[in-house]
């Protein structure tokens, strides 16, 4: 009944947006309507655009897949995140390359939007966190989106992580229990 949506290939991998994710936008709809349409829809592009970082976290971990000989076959958007599927890595380098480049491309994200603030800032215009806005909520959103994606616990990314560090001591089975 309910089908993830198509929505294109970019260099040969399949995109896809899970069903459950209009749910998502719709649920954002509903609950900030009656603060008026532009608040509305102002948090409708956070939050798109919140999503728009995901995606490019996916593609950080299947381009750099891809540089290891690991294909991507899609890469789908829910609304608890992104699923990059992807085959698995021959050694724990590149496990450990793979997993963490994902979490890089929000630190990148961050940084951008943090020299932004830096050359706003030496003309004049200093960063007040008391007024946030969309760039700001931005850039903390891809902070917070680094270390939740950091803690070591599978099969989040921290985890896949501390797993292949583990493959360059202990036997792989013993790594993937552990």
């Amino acid at each position: 009944m309910f089908q993830t949506l198509f929505v294109g290939k970019l260099s040969g991998i399949r995109l896809y947006i899970h069903w459950t994710f209009w749910w998502l936008l719709l649920y954002v709809f509903l609950s900030q309507v009656g603060n008026g349409l532009n608040q509305t829809i102002g948090l409708l592009g956070f939050v798109l655009a919140v999503f728009g970082c995901v995606f490019l976290h996916e593609l950080g971990h299947a381009f750099s897949g891809r540089w290891f000989g690991v294909q991507t076959q899609d890469i789908t958007l829910m609304p608890i995140g992104g699923l990059a599927r992807m085959g698995t890595p021959k050694t724990p380098m590149a496990e450990l390359v793979i997993a963490a480049c994902g979490p890089l491309v929000n630190v990148a994200i961050a940084m951008v939007i943090g020299l932004g603030f830096a050359i706003k800032s030496r003309f004049g215009e200093p960063l007040n966190l008391g007024k946030m806005g969309f760039v700001e909520q931005l850039f903390f959103a891809n902070i917070g989106l680094v270390v939740f994606n950091l803690l070591p616990v599978y099969p989040m990314d921290g985890g896949r992580i501390a797993r292949a560090v583990l493959k360059f001591f202990v036997p792989s089975e013993k790594a993937v229990y552990w």
